[in-house]
């Protein structure tokens, strides 16, 4: 199964997980975004034990474009980022990071999760990447 247009991205979600492939150790639960159809894009929301966000295919990748941990510390960020990971490589996709705004995150993914820098086509902020495909 390889993930080649972004419209595609709910349908490989829920094989992923039919098949068993990626185990989260949180629930994971996805959606589409609510505002997707008014802003022309397929975006998706999920939630992973205390984290939320949205993500997206974008350039080969499974691209994170939010993410929140309403419980700092209780390590629901790093299962999430080992489960978007295992679910991105289970999808034949590397991972990027997208319209980072906080600095003391775009550090830690560089410097704990081995991200690069990375220019998103569109994209103005700052981004990262890992294991493009």
């Amino acid at each position: 199964m390889i993930a080649t247009d972004k419209s595609l991205l709910m349908e490989q979600l829920r094989i992923v997980a039919d098949i068993g492939k990626v185990q989260p150790t949180q629930e994971f639960r996805a959606a589409p975004w609510h505002l997707a159809q008014v802003m022309g894009d397929d975006l998706v929301n999920f939630t992973f034990g205390t984290c939320d966000g949205l993500m997206r295919v974008l350039d080969g990748t499974l691209g994170l474009i939010a993410i929140n941990n309403d419980e700092k510390g209780n390590g629901h960020f790093k299962q999430f980022m080992e489960f978007f990971e295992e679910l991105a490589a289970a999808m034949y996709l590397g991972t990027s990071v997208l319209e980072i705004e906080n600095k003391r995150l775009y550090k830690h993914l560089v410097e704990k999760w081995g991200y690069t820098d990375y220019q998103a086509p569109g994209s103005i902020g700052l981004n990262l990447i890992k294991g493009r495909k």
